[in-house]
C-alpha cells in the first residue's frame, strides 16, 4: 500500500523482464500442477485439512511457478480461515502468518498476508479491479494483490487473490499511532472485538482502532477531540471548515469507488479511513466480493433483481458515515461530478477498450485462462453451492459479460443522474 508508483512500475518491469530473459528457467515447477503455468502457486502443507481452522495453526508454504527471485519452499508460517461469514462458504479464504518478513510476487515484505476466495464472485475478478482502479484514482493506500492458484495438502483448491493485509506496517499502511496517526475499521453492527474501539461523539460511529493492542489514555482523548471538532464542523456545511478535518479530495475518490461499484459492505463492515497529518482520509479500501449487482442486499431495497437485468442503477447508494451529509453538500457534488468526469478514461477502461488500451477485465481474464478454467473444473459456475448471492449464469462467459454490462450500465447511469443536476443526492 505504501509503495509510489515507480517502485510498483519497477518492480513489475523486474518480473516481466526475468521472465522473459530466462525463459522456461525462470520458473520453478509445481510439482502437484505442472500443467499449470498461468500463475505463481501457493502450497500449504498442514496437519490441518484444507477446510482450515478458526485459529492459527502451523503449516510450511512453499511458493512456486515465478521467478526465482520469489521462489522459496517449505517457510515455516500459521494459517487460519479468514473472515466469520466466509467461513461457511464451500470454497474458504484464509489467512497466512509468517515466523518472518517476506516479500511476495514483488508486494512488499511483511508477515501477514491474505488469500481471498472471491467465492460469492462468479467472475472471480471484483476484488481485483476495485483494489486496482482504488490505486488508479489515488485513493489513500490501494490494497495491492496477485492472483495465484493454491493447493492444500497436494490438493488443488482453485484460483485465489493473494492479497496484502489492511494494517499499519512501513510496507502497506505506514502511519504511526504515537504521532496521532491511526488506521480505523467501522465496526459491523452487532460485533464485539477485542481491539481498542473509540465511539465519535455526534454520529456515535463506532470504530475499530487496527494493528495497535492497546489505546493509551492521552491518545484516546485526543481522537474523542478530533472527532468532535470534525463532526461538529460537517454539521456546519462549510467547506473550509471541514477541509480542516476531512481530506476532501480523499472523500470525493471514496466516494466514486464505493458508488460506481456499489460495494454492499459499505457502512456495514470491511470499511476502513486512516487519520493523517491531522486530517481524515477515506482509505485502504477492502472486499468487493458482493459489489457490481452481485447479491439483492447491496440494492437500494424497493428494487429487486430480475435475471441479468442490473439492479440498482436507478438510485444513489445511501451509505451512512460522514458521506451521508457530504453528498448532501452542494459545493461536495460539484467536486464528486467533477472528478468523475474527468476518471471517465479509467472507469470506461474496466469494462471496454479505449484510448488506455485492452479492458482491464479482458487483461486479467486473458493473463490467467488456464487457471479459470482450472478453478472452475472444481467450482462448477452452475451449481448452487457455488454462489448463492444470486443465481449464477451458466457459463464463466456469461457471468463476465453481465459483469461488463452492469459496469456500463452503472456509469451510463450516474453520468446522465449528474448531467442533468442530479447528484449524489440520498433518496431514503
Amino acid at each position: 500500500m505504501k509503495h509510489t508508483v515507480f517502485r510498483r512500475t519497477i518492480a513489475i518491469f523486474l518480473l516481466f523482464f526475468l521472465t522473459l530473459s530466462a525463459g522456461g528457467a525462470a520458473f520453478a515447477s509445481a510439482e502437484d500442477a505442472p500443467e499449470m503455468l498461468d500463475l505463481p502457486v501457493i502450497r500449504i502443507d498442514s496437519e490441518v485439512s484444507a477446510e482450515g481452522s478458526d485459529e492459527y495453526e502451523d503449516a510450511r508454504v512453499s511458493l512456486l511457478n515465478t521467478t526465482q527471485e520469489f521462489c522459496f519452499d517449505e517457510m515455516e508460517a500459521e494459517w487460519k480461515i479468514h473472515g466469520r461469514s466466509s467461513a461457511v462458504a464451500a470454497k474458504k479464504p484464509f489467512n497466512l502468518r509468517f515466523r518472518y518478513r517476506v516479500d511476495l510476487l514483488g508486494m512488499g515484505e511483511a508477515r501477514k498476508w491474505i488469500l481471498l476466495a472471491n467465492h460469492y464472485d462468479k467472475t472471480l475478478l471484483r476484488n481485483r479491479l476495485m483494489y486496482d482502479l482504488s490505486g488508479q484514482i489515488n485513493m489513500r493506500y490501494p490494497v495491492e494483490s496477485r492472483f495465484v492458484e493454491l493447493y492444500v495438502n497436494g490438493d488443488y483448491q482453485g484460483l485465489y487473490q493473494l492479497c496484502e493485509a489492511p494494517q499499519i506496517d512501513r510496507e502497506r499502511v505506514a502511519i504511526h499511532p504515537s504521532k496521532e496517526e491511526f488506521l480505523l475499521e467501522v465496526l459491523i453492527p452487532g460485533r464485539t472485538t477485542s481491539d481498542p474501539t473509540i465511539r465519535t461523539p455526534h454520529k456515535k460511529i463506532q470504530l475499530v482502532l487496527d494493528s495497535i493492542d492497546y489505546l493509551p489514555p492521552d491518545q484516546e482523548e485526543w481522537l474523542t477531540d478530533f472527532f468532535d471538532r470534525a463532526e461538529s464542523a460537517l454539521k456546519t456545511g462549510n467547506k473550509e471548515e471541514i477541509a480542516a478535518y476531512f481530506d476532501l479530495d480523499s472523500f470525493v475518490n471514496g466516494y466514486i469507488l464505493y458508488e460506481f461499484s456499489k460495494n454492499a459492505d459499505l457502512a456495514i463492515g470491511s470499511t476502513r479511513f486512516v487519520i493523517e497529518d491531522g486530517k481524515l482520509y477515506t482509505g485502504a479500501a477492502w472486499d468487493f466480493d458482493l459489489s457490481c449487482g452481485n447479491g439483492i442486499r447491496n440494492c437500494d431495497p424497493l428494487h429487486q433483481v430480475n435475471g441479468t437485468v442490473p439492479c440498482a442503477t436507478d438510485g444513489w447508494y445511501a451509505v451512512q458515515l460522514w458521506y451521508r451529509d457530504l453528498v448532501q453538500l452542494d459545493w461536495f457534488q460539484d467536486l464528486f461530478s467533477e472528478r468523475y468526469h474527468a476518471l471517465q478514461p479509467v472507469l470506461v477502461n474496466l469494462y471496454e477498450a479505449n484510448e488506455l488500451g485492452t479492458s482491464q477485465i479482458d487483461q486479467l481474464v486473458e493473463s490467467m485462462p488456464q487457471a479459470i478454467e482450472h478453478n472452475y473444473q472444481k467450482w462448477r459456475v452452475d451449481g448452487r453451492e457455488y454462489a448463492s448471492a444470486r443465481p449464477p449464469e451458466k457459463t464463466y462467459e456469461l457471468n463476465l459479460e453481465y459483469l461488463r454490462t452492469w459496469l456500463k450500465d452503472r456509469n451510463e447511469w450516474i453520468l446522465q443522474e449528474l448531467d442533468h443536476g442530479r447528484g449524489p443526492k440520498l433518496l431514503y
